[in-house]
């Protein structure tokens, strides 16, 4: 297709075509008198764009939602707001640039329409970042909106939008979702200031249904606990599909855009740690051993080792569409374990941190930081991205149960960073490394022939060393205090008849 007849067609929705930059005045160089006039506009146009809000940048939800952490009667409800485009005056945008955001929460789901009948059709949950003006979204009847407020998206939490929703109702399925208002005038400072149909720029729809209290049944007709449990992934191995069956009800609906019908829906998922992995290219996987296009689109290309690499390994998996569906079809439960940090991390150190990548600590607390800004967790202390200069160790202490009802009683327990002691003091070294390397230089490497061998003789000698050190009195996974708090919580749960 040619040139011309390209610029000719408008652009698809969500999408700012580049403007041609052409000189008009290509016999030569410029005059003296007209580049004064060139650099007094430029410079105002500096002048009025650093302060530049929302308004001025064509901001996009391009992460999808999520919600996370549920009780009885509040969940914590997540979004991200990326920067992005051009503003009018064709600046980027201000790298400090703040967005009020919207959220709403309602007993039923949103309406959305295009405007403009001849653009392609607008389907409900569509991760496709909408143009401002091209959808009518939201909520007609303001009645059914549960709850609502302004929140704001700021660099310093990577634009990263994290509320607590409370004062819900158990047993009620909910729908939620964001868009980007205007509140710099000062005469419109609640979500109810504004229209409740709204064409900017918005989030696709989450939603979410609330356990009963600990100990409370739940009603007769509404059939079984529906959960699924994760770990373990690795962008480089493949896509997420087993996601995408969760949040499809295991194969239970064929529409792309679609979550699982109420009967497949999930009520809760868990996330057990390894959201994602910290390696870089050259390391499980390497370029031969992954899926090509995902180990090109790897960000950081290296290991993640600043709070800005793991901001953007964060914002690479949640690009996923699987994940991101799994995200807004139920509450996530979810805790990390060590490579969200580096691998096989404790205390005061981990395997895999190496001296020349600067102190633990400083890396531990960054990538804890990013991982909470970037799920729906409701973090130590009911912070929730209110204090985000915090360098102490308290978001380590991250202890939760999540109840449902009669039917079981969650209790989540951290067991990296509070009280891990060193786990590579293992005389016998690497366990797998040592496995490995017996197998690999053994002549008997088919499990069949093994018994009787000498490949044998060193595996139980590996593993007789191995038991001698997890028996160590000194050596421990929790703490005392951690193993009171789960003893107090399992036998309260019990108590209340879970």
């Amino acid at each position: 297709r040619t040139e011309a007849r390209r610029r000719a067609e408008p652009p698809p929705a969500g999408f700012t075509r580049p403007r041609t930059r052409t000189d008009p005045h290509p016999g030569g160089p410029r005059s003296p008198a007209m580049i004064a006039p060139l650099a007094t506009i430029a410079l105002l146009a500096t002048a009025f764009t650093s302060g530049a809000r929302a308004e001025a940048v064509h901001g996009a939800f391009v992460h999808g939602v999520a919600s996370g952490d549920p009780t009885h009667d509040s969940v914590v409800i997540w979004t991200r707001v990326t920067p992005t485009g051009r503003d009018p005056g064709e600046t980027d945008p201000d790298p400090n640039v703040s967005f009020d955001v919207r959220w709403r929460v309602a007993t039923t789901p949103p309406t959305s329409a295009a405007v403009d009948p001849d653009a392609r059709p607008v389907a409900e949950g569509s991760r496709v970042p909408m143009a401002p003006g091209s959808t009518v979204f939201g909520w007609s009847d303001s009645s059914k909106v549960a709850r609502a407020g302004i929140a704001t998206a700021r660099a310093e939490r990577d634009w990263t939008v994290k509320v607590d929703v409370a004062g819900l109702s158990h047993g009620v399925r909910y729908w939620y979702a964001f868009d980007v208002v205007d509140t710099s005038g000062g005469s419109k400072t609640r979500a109810s200031d504004f229209p409740p149909m709204t064409r900017e720029r918005r989030s696709e729809t989450g939603t979410f249904e609330l356990p009963p209290p600990k100990g409370v049944a739940y009603p007769r007709d509404h059939g079984p606990l529906r959960a699924a449990v994760f770990s373990c992934a690795n962008w480089g191995w493949g896509y997420f599909h087993a996601y995408d069956a969760a949040a499809r009800g295991w194969g239970g609906v064929d529409e792309v855009d679609s979550v699982a019908e109420d009967s497949r829906r999930l009520h809760a998922w868990f996330h057990l740690g390894d959201y994602y992995y910290e390696y870089g290219q050259t390391h499980y996987p390497n370029a031969d051993e992954s899926v090509p296009e995902r180990w090109r689109s790897l960000d950081p290309s290296s290991e993640t080792v600043t709070l800005d690499d793991y901001r953007r390994r964060h914002r690479l998996y949640r690009s996923d569409p699987g994940l991101q569906r799994l995200h807004a079809s139920a509450p996530v439960v979810a805790m990390w374990d060590d490579h969200e940090i580096a691998n096989n991390p404790w205390m005061n150190g981990a395997e895999d941190h190496q001296a020349w990548e600067g102190d633990f600590k400083t890396r531990a607390r960054a990538a804890i930081r990013a991982y909470h800004e970037w799920l729906p967790t409701r973090e130590p202390g009911g912070s929730n991205g209110d204090s985000s200069e915090d360098d102490s160790d308290s978001d380590y202490y991250y202890n939760r149960t999540v109840h449902f009802g009669d039917v079981a009683s969650f209790h989540v327990l951290e067991t990296r960073l509070t009280a891990r002691t060193d786990p590579n003091a293992n005389p016998s070294g690497n366990v797998w490394a040592n496995l490995t390397k017996e197998i690999a230089a053994s002549a008997t490497k088919a499990p069949a022939s093994w018994p009787g061998s000498s490949l044998e003789r060193r595996i139980r000698a590996i593993k007789t060393g191995l038991d001698a050190y997890r028996s160590e009195e000194n050596e421990s996974m929790a703490g005392p205090g951690q193993l009171a708090w789960l003893a107090d919580e399992g036998t309260g749960s019990a108590a209340a008849g879970v």
